[in-house]
């Protein structure tokens, strides 16, 4: 083999380690974006359910609220009538 063919082995195999390492750099960039798009919207997933969940207590709250109003309400006027 001579020395030129022996230069040109080398600088394609040399060629072929940089495209792997470049596709491997790329592909672990292309894995953490896709990571950290995931994490956002999971993110976002449970902000929007525990957006509901607080929804659905300040009602449970309200609800609470109303019958313990009604019910001091209902003392109150039983207490007037009581002694009048």
């Amino acid at each position: 083999m001579c020395l030129s063919r022996a230069w040109e082995l080398l600088n394609t195999c040399f060629n072929y380690v940089v495209l792997c390492l470049l596709r491997s750099v790329k592909n672990r960039k292309e894995a953490k974006h896709m990571a950290i798009t995931d994490s956002i919207r999971a993110a976002k997933d449970n902000r929007e359910e525990l957006k509901r969940i607080a929804q659905d207590q300040k009602m449970i709250k309200y609800q609470y609220a109303a019958i313990i109003y009604q019910q001091l309400k209902d003392c109150l006027i039983a207490s007037i009538a009581f002694h009048a």
